[in-house]
């Protein structure tokens, strides 16, 4: 016997109500068979209600189809169509009683039950406008579009506040009290990384506040890796090697007799 009734969500293991009762589907698509009676509670519930439907009427399918012996209990209209349709179910439904909502726990067989939820919501109070507006929704398929005429007003922010970060920006750190200038956002994170005393350090975005912008500061095409050179001389040296600087190879050449020399 397989019974899948009731929540199963577990937040300690991150499952959500359908998750939950799709783990539990699963096991009983594993292991049921012809010896099998299974139990499924409002089967395909807790998601999108037309996925949810289809994943109930496949599984219920294969169910069936192994043999076994299958109870199964929703308000799905679709399922409930299916079950019409499909020779092996036999319908039934639960006797309601409308003067006091209460059920009368008899059961009435090859009838597909009305889950009356318009009839209900207005008989506890729901509020009129609600129910016929819900009545039209259901009959023409149409949503109700028109605008609330509520206006929210956003506060007045600096001129810098919502501005993207561009590389070469000047930027005020609060965490160390000092400026520095935009490198780069780190890729997944509120995160950036700066340039701030000829070191690149990474600092959380909330504790930034942009100062002066590149596209003020420097003209157009200027080459903006000039700003983040550690070491000028060493940046020069480096940059006349790549483009076949004999002066710069003959440096190079030097350096490395004096390493050997010295044992380095």
């Amino acid at each position: 016997m397989f019974i899948s009734i009731g929540d199963h969500q577990n937040l300690d293991n991150s499952l959500s109500t359908f998750s939950a009762e799709m783990t539990t589907l699963s096991n009983i698509l594993q292991k049921a068979g012809k010896r099998s009676v299974i139990l499924l509670d409002e089967i395909g519930s807790g998601t999108d209600p037309n996925e949810g439907a289809a994943i109930a009427i496949a599984s219920l399918s294969e169910l069936i189809n192994s043999g076994s012996i299958v109870i199964a209990t929703t308000h799905y209209s679709a399922i409930k169509d299916y079950a019409n349709k499909q020779a092996n179910f036999i319908t039934a439904s639960m006797d309601f009683d409308l003067t006091t909502l209460q059920p009368t726990y008899r059961l009435k067989m090859n009838e597909v039950g009305d889950s009356r939820a318009l009839w209900i919501a207005e008989k506890v109070g729901i509020n009129k406008k609600v129910i016929t507006e819900a009545k039209k929704i259901l009959q023409t398929g149409k949503y109700p579009l028109k605008a609330s005429k509520i206006i929210f007003h956003e506060k007045t922010k600096s001129k810098y506040h919502n501005a993207s970060l561009a590389k070469g920006d000047i930027v005020y750190l609060s965490n160390l009290k000092k400026e520095g200038i935009f490198y780069q956002k780190i890729q997944f994170k509120d995160e950036i990384e700066v340039f701030v005393d000829k070191e690149f350090v990474t600092v959380p975005l909330k504790r930034v506040k942009l100062l002066r912008q590149a596209k003020d500061l420097y003209p157009e095409g200027y080459n903006l890796d000039l700003l983040f050179i550690k070491d000028y001389q060493d940046y020069k040296f480096n940059r006349d090697l790549n483009r076949g600087s004999k002066k710069a190879f003959k440096t190079l050449n030097k350096q490395r007799v004096t390493g050997i020399e010295s044992g380095k």
